[in-house]
C-alpha cells in the first residue's frame, strides 16, 4: 500500500485578505452616507476608495513627506527619505470616538497596501485607515466617486428635475450661498433617509413634495 503524501493546498490567486483598520466614527458615518447615496455596502465604498487611491497622484503626494523608503506606484517612483519621519511607532493613533472598518482586499490591492505601508514605516492596517481618511477629507477622490455613482444611479429625468430645483433655489435666494448638486442631495438625504430605502426613493419623495408645494402656492 502506497503511503499517502500530503501536499500543501495551493492558495487561490484571487483570494482576498481581511483588513480591519480603526477609523474615526465621523469618517465611518461619512462612508455610511456614501453607501446610501451610491447603494453600495460600506465595505465596497471603502475598498473602492482605497484601490483608487493607489492610482491617484494627489493621494500619493500627500504622503510624500512621510516616505521613509522609495515607493513604486505603476511606472512612477516616489523618493523616500533616509531618516525617521516625525510620526513615532508603527501604528497611526486614531482619536476617540473610533470604530472598526471591515474590508476584504483583492491580493493585488493588499500587495500595494503592504508596499505603501513599508514605505511610510507603518502597519498595513493603520496605513489603510489613513489612506481612506486622506482620500475622503484631503482630496476630491470621494466626491468624484459619489458624482460618478449618482450619474449611474439617477436617470436623466431625475437629474434634470433636481437641476430645476437648484435653479429655482438660486433665483429665489440670489444673495444666499450657492447650493451645489451635492449640497442639495445631502439635504434630501438628511430629510428622507429614515423614510426611504435608496437615494432614488429619497429623490422621488423630495421631488413629489416639491411639486405639491409649488402647486399649492
Amino acid at each position: 500500500m502506497k503511503e499517502k503524501i500530503n501536499t500543501p493546498r495551493k492558495e487561490r490567486s484571487d483570494k482576498k485578505r481581511d483588513c480591519k483598520p480603526t477609523i474615526p466614527v465621523a469618517l465611518y458615518q461619512t462612508l455610511d452616507r456614501v453607501s446610501y447615496i451610491t447603494m453600495q455596502p460600506i465595505k465596497t465604498v471603502a475598498e473602492t476608495l482605497l484601490e483608487e487611491s493607489f492610482q491617484s497622484d494627489v493621494v500619493i503626494e500627500y504622503f510624500a513627506p512621510e516616505l521613509m523608503r522609495d515607493l513604486w506606484i505603476g511606472n512612477k517612483m516616489f523618493v523616500g527619505h533616509a531618516v525617521q519621519n516625525e510620526f513615532s511607532g508603527k501604528v497611526i493613533r486614531v482619536p476617540h470616538p473610533k470604530t472598526k472598518l471591515n474590508m476584504r482586499l483583492k491580493k493585488n490591492v493588499y500587495n500595494q497596501l503592504e508596499s505603501f505601508a513599508y514605505a511610510i514605516g507603518k502597519t498595513p492596517t493603520s496605513t489603510a485607515g489613513e489612506i481612506i481618511r486622506v482620500a475622503s477629507q484631503e482630496t476630491p477622490l470621494l466626491q468624484r466617486h459619489i458624482e460618478q455613482r449618482i450619474m449611474d444611479t439617477l436617470d436623466y429625468n431625475r437629474r434634470q428635475q433636481l437641476k430645476e430645483v437648484l435653479r429655482f433655489i438660486h433665483e429665489c435666494n440670489p444673495e444666499a450661498v450657492q447650493f451645489s448638486f451635492l449640497n442639495l442631495l445631502d439635504s434630501i438625504i438628511a430629510k428622507f433617509r429614515s423614510k426611504t430605502n435608496s437615494l432614488t426613493e429619497a429623490v422621488d419623495t423630495y421631488l413629489n413634495d416639491w411639486v405639491d408645494d409649488e402647486e399649492n402656492n
